[in-house]
């Protein structure tokens, strides 16, 4: 290590493995003469520094052994803030003796750089090098620069589909939220509105009370809080009973309401031999209703529920879904009550035409049916059903069904709820006109 004899600064400095042995590592420094480095050689390169008048830095060459410099230079404001830096690099293209004096250049697409060539050689036989700027593809950094927009667009458009597929997710959880929370309400609008009608069959003696009415099934529309309400009343004694109707009636009526002739029969049969007495321990009907892939044959003994029809061997779902609303268990009648018979059962077993039917099918009230050459059947009433629809201000609709039958240990007329389930709508149309219209109803 040494220093400079006039102002101490630092002159040379080397680092050696051992005492003899050669530089590992070697710098020099060579100063202007107000002080600032001009200077700095290595063992394997160098770099000169270049100041202006008020002794800003401006430019830095930096030459290496290879076949390549590099040129930054600084531009400053007045204010003397720097505002601009520029790096360039260089490849060489030709190679001359050095000779006295003889000065090292940039090329003309980059600043000149002037240096005498005794300060760029490090060892005797160097070879000064010419070099000339060779940018890439233009100005350098322009392709960088079109390359990170690109990645930048292509950044914020995944971005924006993630929030689009974050907020399009968030709006259905909150749309099936809505949905669900707005079924839950029609539901407990429908089964308060049950209740209020079992009251009401209750305060007036039940369905044997004097005061009843014929319980067809004609509806009843009412308010609700925050929605409305078709209130169906169904006297079981005029539907067709699965218990108590013979192979014959079973096939007419069932013909009646627009089945096939063969698929009635068969039916019937069918529904008569599931509930008759077993007359041995195993018959050929147990085979048919194990080769129909049913881990269960017939039950021979009374039907307990209408829902023990799709048991029954050859029954579809389809065909329960047609027959639920004109069949029972609980008339204990081996022919219906015509007088309170659902529309259509009515309308087929008085010989109407199909259209007819099938009309009354879809929407049985109101009708134009004249019952008055049927007169109700007089006794107890031994079940009906109770229909409700319920309808919220937000369109969700949910049908109730109970099914009451009379208490024989319970004076007066008490009833006891046989089964509670979900139904069909019957009067959805009535009740979205209700709502349109916004029309004046009674309180349920």
């Amino acid at each position: 290590m040494s220093f400079e004899a006039r102002t101490g600064r630092l002159a040379t400095l080397q680092h050696r493995a051992g005492s003899l042995a050669a530089p590992v590592a070697s710098f020099s420094h060579a100063y202007n003469a107000i002080g600032d480095l001009a200077s700095q050689t290595e063992l394997t390169n160098s770099k000169t520094f270049a100041y202006d008048a008020n002794a800003r830095l401006t430019g830095v060459t930096q030459i290496v052994p290879t076949p390549t410099a590099q040129v930054e230079s600084y531009t400053y404001d007045p204010a003397g803030n720097r505002i601009a830096f520029r790096a360039h690099r260089f490849r060489s293209r030709i190679s001359r003796p050095c000779g006295s004096g003889l000065a090292f250049a940039v090329g003309s697409r980059g600043p000149d750089v002037s240096q005498q060539c005794d300060k760029l050689l490090q060892r005797p036989g160097d070879r000064l090098r010419r070099y000339r700027a060779i940018p890439l593809r233009g100005k350098i950094g322009r392709s960088d620069r079109g390359f990170a927009l690109v990645v930048v667009i292509w950044a914020i458009g995944l971005i924006g589909l993630l929030v689009l597929s974050y907020l399009s997710a968030a709006r259905l959880r909150l749309r099936a939220a809505a949905n669900i929370a707005s079924a839950a309400r029609a539901e407990a609008l429908a089964e308060a509105a049950v209740a209020t009608a079992i009251l009401e069959l209750e305060s007036a003696g039940g369905p044997t009370g004097a005061a009843r009415p014929p319980f067809d099934g004609t509806p009843r529309f009412c308010a609700l809080p925050q929605g409305v309400a078709a209130v169906a009343i169904e006297n079981e004694a005029g539907k067709i009973d699965l218990n108590a109707s013979s192979a014959n009636f079973l096939a007419r009526a069932l013909t009646a309401i627009e089945m096939t002739k063969d698929d009635a029969t068969r039916l019937a049969g069918s529904i008569v031999s599931y509930r008759s007495a077993r007359t041995n321990s195993l018959s050929a009907e147990d085979g048919a209703y194990s080769a129909d892939g049913r881990p269960f044959g017939p039950r021979k003994a009374l039907f307990q529920s209408i829902f023990e029809l799709d048991q029954v061997l050859g029954v579809t779902p389809e065909q329960m879904q047609f027959l639920r609303p004109f069949i029972t268990v609980h008339s204990f009648l081996p022919e219906p009550d015509l007088s309170v018979a659902p529309p259509a059962l009515f309308a087929a077993l008085t010989g109407a035409a199909s259209d007819e039917i099938a009309r009354l099918k879809d929407r049985p009230f109101p009708n134009t049916l004249d019952r008055r050459g049927y007169p109700a059947r007089g006794g107890t009433v031994a079940a009906v059903l109770v229909h409700v629809e319920a309808r919220t201000a937000d369109g969700a609709t949910f049908v109730r069904e109970a099914l009451l039958t009379a208490r024989g240990d319970m004076p007066g007329g008490a009833q006891s709820i046989k089964e509670w389930r979900g139904g069909r709508s019957r009067f959805g149309a009535e009740l979205m006109e209700l709502e349109r219209q916004g029309l004046s109803i009674p309180s349920c």
